[in-house]
C-alpha cells in the first residue's frame, strides 16, 4: 500500500466526521493523535478562525435592516437597485401618500434620490428636510443631497446651512467642505473660503481625493477674487496643479483656460515646466490611458533634463510599457531596454518590470529566444528580487513550448536549487514534475509531487495543493501517462500501475476537498476504477447537501469585531443599504472595512452580508472570494455553508435560469459559474479586450450570434442587460458544447480562447485524457479559467444542485482524427 504523507494520515483518521460536516479543526477524535504529527495545513484545518471573545459584539441578522417593512416598499426598493427608478418612484409616493410611516427616513431618502435623478429637485428638498434625517446613520447622504438640490435651486444660504450638517465621519465631508468654500467665495468671502480650503487640500493623505481637482480649481479662484500681492501667481499654481495631476478629471479643462488668461500675469517661472509637462504625462500613465501618455511624452521628449536621471528612467519605463499596451512589441522593446540602463541604479523595481514586460512583449511578437534570454537576464542581473525565480520559469515555459523540453526542464531545475525560497517554486516544482511525468521520468515526478503534497510551502495556492494530491494519484495509477508515448526499449519493463493506491487516493480527495475541480476530475477517476466506492461518496455528499440545504442562509449571529461594529461608517452603510441606495452604501461599507488588513471570519461575512443587502454581488461575494484565497472551507457544513452561499451567491439566478430554460446541455449551475468566473456579477462590466456584460461577450461573437437567434437591431447597450447577455452568452456556449461532442471543458476553452484555437489544440492532442489535455492548454489565462469555471460549477452543484454531488467531467477529449 502506498504510504501517505503525515498530512494525508492526519485527514485519513477523519473521513467519517468530515462526512458528518465536522471540520477536522472542530472534531475531537482521540484517534487523531496516534498518527505521525501533522505538517502545517495551509487549508481548511484553521477554519473557522475566531477573534478573541472580548474583542466581538453578538450581531445577529435582525440588526441590520429592521423587520416588518411594507412590502411594496421592499419591492421598490429592489426595482431602483436594479435600474427600474420610475417604477420605484411611483410605488414609494402612493405608500407615502396613503400614509405610509417612514421613522428613520429612509424611505423619503429614496424617493428623494429618484426625484433628483428625474431633475425635480423642488419635490426633493421637503423629503432631504424631515426631521428623521437631521441626525442619524441617513444625516450624511440626506444633508449632501440637499445642499446640492439647494444650490440648483439658487438657495444658497440655505445650502450652506445643509453642507455643514454633513458630519465628519461621512464619505461626503469633504466634498461637503469644498462645495461650502464654493458658498462663502460666492457671498463675496474669500478669505473665508481659503480658511475652509487650506486645511483640506494641504493634507498629503488627500492627495489624490475625488473632490481635490476641483478644489484645487475653486482655491485659485479664491486667490484671484482676494487679490493681494502675489495671489495670482498662487491661483495659477492652485491651476497648475490641477491640469498637470488631474488631467482626466473633468475641471483640467477648466483650469488650463484659467492659466492661458492669466499667463500674461504671472511672472514666467510659474509657467509649465518640463516637469509639470512630465507629471501630467506620469498622470496619464497611472490611469492607463496608454495613448495619451505617449502623445504626451513625445511633446517633451527633447526638453527633458539629460542631467536627472530618475526621470529619464520614468520617462523612458513609461513609455515602453504604454507602447507595450499597445501592442507595440517592437518599439515597446527598444524603450524597455533603454528603461533597464537608465534605471538600474536609479530605482531597480522599474528596471526589473521594464526587463519583464519586455521580455513579455518579445513573446507574444514571435521572439521566443530572446524572450527567454530577456527573462533570464533577471536572474542574472537581479539575484534577490522576487521577480528572479519568475524569470527562470517563464523562460522554461517558452522552452516547452517551444519544443526545448530538455532545456526547459533545466531551467526549472536551476530556479529550484538557486532560488529555493521563490513564490515560484511549488509552481515550478509542479511544472518539473508534469515535464518529468510526459517524458516517462514517473518516480522523478512521483517524488516532487508527494514531497508537494506532504510539505506544502506557505504561498502555496489551495487549488495547487489539490493539484498535487491529484497528480499523485494519477501518477501512481497511470505511471506512463496516458496522453504520453515514451520511448522506452522494447525489453525494458515499464512501471507498475497501482490502481489500489490511485483509488485511494482518489476518494480521499472527493471525500475530504470535494469543492474544487480536482475533486471533481477525481471522483470521475475513482467510477472508472472503482465504480461502487465513487456512488457510496456521492451518495454521502447528497446526503449532506440535504442536510444543509434546510440550514438558514445566515446564522442566527456573528461575533463581529468591534471595532467594525462601531464606526459611524458601518452604521451609515447599513442604513443606506437597507434604504436602498446601493453606490453609497458600499462606498460608506469600503471605508469601514478599510480599517483592518484582516477581520476575522465572522466580520468578514457580516460586510458580504451588508453588500448583498445593498444589492451589490459583486463585492459582497468578493470579501468570500478574497479571503478564501487564505482559508477555503474543504466541507460543506454548519459551520461553513453561510460562507460559502456568500462566496458563491446564484446572484442574477432567474435571469441564468430563464437563459438556459430551452437548453438543455447548459446546465443552469454551469451558467452561474461561468458568470462568476467571467464578470464577478457586475453588469456592465467591460474587460480590457472589450468583452461586455455577465457573460462578458466580444462585441463581433454577440452581434453574430444574436443574428443567428434571430435577434434583429441588437446595440452594444443591450449588453448591458442581464436577460439579453446572458441568452446570448448560453447561446453561444451551448453552440459551442455541440462543436466538441459535450465536452464541457473543451467548450469552455472554446468560449474563452475561440473554438479555433480548441481545434487546433485537439488536432495535435485529440483523444488525450481530459486531465492532461487541460493542463496543456498553451494559454495560461483559458488553462486557468477552464479550471475556475468548473470549480464555480462544482460549487454550485455541492450547494444547490439537486442531482449528482459532483460535476460529471469524461476521461478524454475528443479525438477529431476518429
Amino acid at each position: 500500500m502506498h504510504a501517505a504523507p503525515p498530512f494525508r494520515k492526519f485527514l485519513l483518521s477523519t473521513p467519517i466526521l468530515l462526512l458528518l460536516g465536522c471540520p477536522p479543526a472542530q472534531a475531537d477524535d482521540d484517534a487523531t493523535a496516534e498518527a505521525v504529527e501533522p505538517a502545517p495545513a495551509p487549508f481548511a484545518l484553521d477554519w473557522p478562525q475566531e477573534a478573541p471573545p472580548d474583542a466581538t459584539i453578538a450581531v445577529e441578522p435582525s440588526l441590520l435592516c429592521p423587520d416588518g417593512v411594507d412590502a411594496e416598499v421592499v419591492m421598490a426598493r429592489d426595482d431602483y437597485r436594479l435600474g427600474d427608478a420610475a417604477s420605484a418612484g411611483v410605488a414609494l409616493e402612493a405608500y407615502l401618500a396613503a400614509g405610509g410611516e417612514d421613522p428613520d427616513g429612509s424611505i423619503g431618502l429614496l424617493l428623494a434620490a429618484i426625484r433628483r435623478e428625474g431633475g425635480d429637485h423642488a419635490g426633493a428638498v421637503p423629503l432631504l428636510e424631515a426631521g428623521a434625517l437631521a441626525t442619524g446613520p441617513l444625516a450624511g447622504e440626506a444633508a449632501m443631497m440637499l445642499g446640492d438640490s439647494l444650490e440648483i435651486l439658487e438657495r444658497p444660504v440655505d445650502a450652506a446651512v445643509a453642507y455643514r450638517r454633513v458630519p465628519v465621519h461621512s464619505r461626503e465631508f469633504d466634498s461637503a467642505r469644498v462645495r461650502l468654500a464654493k458658498l462663502v467665495l460666492e457671498s463675496g468671502d474669500p478669505e473665508g473660503a481659503l480658511t475652509a480650503l487650506l486645511p483640506l487640500l494641504s493634507d498629503p493623505a488627500e492627495v489624490g481625493s475625488r473632490w481635490r481637482p476641483a478644489g484645487l480649481v475653486l482655491l485659485g479662484q479664491c486667490y484671484e477674487a482676494r487679490g493681494q500681492e502675489g495671489d495670482l501667481a498662487r491661483a495659477y499654481d492652485a491651476y497648475l496643479q490641477c491640469w498637470s495631476t488631474a488631467p482626466l478629471d473633468g475641471t483640467s479643462t477648466g483650469a488650463k483656460a484659467a492659466m492661458d488668461r492669466l499667463a500674461d500675469q504671472v511672472p514666467v517661472e510659474h509657467h509649465p515646466t518640463v516637469i509639470d509637462r512630465f507629471a501630467r504625462a506620469a498622470a496619464y500613465h497611472r490611469a492607463g490611458h496608454w495613448n495619451s501618455t505617449i502623445k504626451a511624452l513625445e511633446a517633451i521628449a527633447d526638453e527633458l533634463p539629460a542631467d536627472d536621471a530618475r526621470i529619464a528612467c520614468e520617462s523612458a519605463y513609461y513609455w515602453g510599457r504604454s507602447l507595450h499596451k499597445r501592442r507595440a512589441w517592437s518599439e515597446a522593446a527598444r524603450r524597455l531596454s533603454d528603461a533597464l540602463d537608465l534605471c538600474a541604479d536609479v530605482d531597480e523595481e522599474l528596471a526589473v518590470k521594464a526587463t519583464y514586460i519586455r521580455a513579455q512583449g518579445l513573446a507574444r511578437q514571435g521572439s521566443t529566444g530572446q524572450a527567454i534570454d530577456v527573462y533570464l537576464e533577471l536572474p542574472a542581473r537581479f539575484p534577490e528580487h522576487s521577480y528572479a525565480d519568475d524569470g527562470y520559469f517563464q523562460a522554461a515555459l517558452l522552452a516547452m513550448d517551444a519544443g526545448e523540453i530538455g532545456r526547459g526542464r533545466d531551467l526549472y531545475s536551476r530556479q529550484l536549487s538557486e532560488l529555493p525560497d521563490g513564490d515560484m517554486f511549488a509552481e515550478s516544482s509542479w511544472r518539473l514534475a508534469f515535464a518529468d511525468y510526459r517524458a516517462g521520468a514517473t518516480a522523478d515526478a512521483l517524488g516532487r509531487v508527494q514531497q508537494l503534497a506532504a510539505n506544502p510551502p506557505e504561498d502555496l495556492r489551495r487549488r495547487d495543493y489539490l493539484r498535487s494530491l491529484y497528480w499523485e494519484a494519477k501518477m501512481l495509477g497511470w505511471p506512463d501517462g496516458e496522453g504520453a508515448v515514451v520511448d522506452r526499449p522494447d525489453d525494458t519493463p515499464g512501471p507498475v500501475p497501482d490502481l489500489v493506491a490511485a483509488a485511494e487516493l482518489f476518494a480521499v480527495l472527493a471525500e475530504e476537498h470535494p469543492l474544487s475541480y480536482y475533486s471533481a476530475l477525481a471522483h470521475s477517476r475513482l467510477a472508472a476504477i472503482d465504480p461502487a466506492g465513487a456512488a457510496a461518496i456521492d451518495a454521502a455528499l447528497v446526503e449532506r447537501r440535504g442536510l444543509a440545504a434546510v440550514l438558514p442562509d445566515l446564522p442566527a449571529s456573528w461575533d463581529v469585531d468591534r471595532r467594525f461594529w462601531a464606526q459611524p461608517e458601518r452604521e451609515a452603510a447599513v442604513a443606506l443599504a437597507c434604504a436602498g441606495l446601493r453606490d453609497p452604501a458600499v462606498a460608506e461599507l469600503s471605508r469601514a472595512a478599510q480599517r483592518a488588513d484582516d477581520w476575522d471570519w465572522d466580520t468578514e461575512q457580516l460586510i458580504a452580508v451588508i453588500a448583498a443587502r445593498a444589492g451589490d454581488p459583486n463585492r459582497s461575494h468578493n470579501r468570500m472570494r478574497m479571503r478564501f484565497r487564505q482559508d477555503h472551507p474543504e466541507q460543506l457544513a454548519p459551520a461553513s455553508v453561510s460562507a460559502l452561499r456568500l462566496g458563491y451567491p446564484l446572484a442574477f439566478g432567474d435571469e441564468v435560469a430563464g437563459a438556459v430554460a430551452d437548453k438543455p446541455t447548459v446546465p443552469w449551475l454551469l451558467m452561474q459559474g461561468l458568470v462568476r468566473e467571467e464578470s464577478a456579477f457586475i453588469t456592465r462590466v467591460v474587460s480590457y479586450a472589450g468583452a461586455i456584460g455577465l457573460s462578458q461577450l466580444m462585441w463581433p461573437t454577440a452581434k453574430g450570434t444574436a443574428k443567428k437567434m434571430g435577434i434583429q437591431g441588437l446595440r452594444k447597450t443591450d449588453l448591458d442587460d442581464p436577460a439579453t447577455n446572458l441568452a446570448i452568452g448560453s447561446t453561444y456556449l451551448m453552440w459551442q458544447r455541440a462543436r466538441f461532442d459535450g465536452n464541457v471543458a473543451c467548450s469552455l476553452a472554446a468560449y474563452n480562447a475561440g473554438p479555433g484555437a480548441v481545434d487546433r489544440w485537439l488536432k495535435a492532442r485529440g483523444g488525450y485524457p481530459l486531465d492532461e489535455w487541460v493542463e496543456e492548454i498553451p494559454y495560461k489565462q483559458t488553462r486557468n479559467y477552464v479550471k475556475s469555471v468548473l470549480e464555480s460549477y462544482q460549487h454550485y452543484e455541492q450547494l444547490y444542485g439537486e442531482g449528482p454531488a459532483f460535476v460529471q467531467l469524461p476521461l478524454n477529449v475528443p479525438d477529431p482524427g476518429e
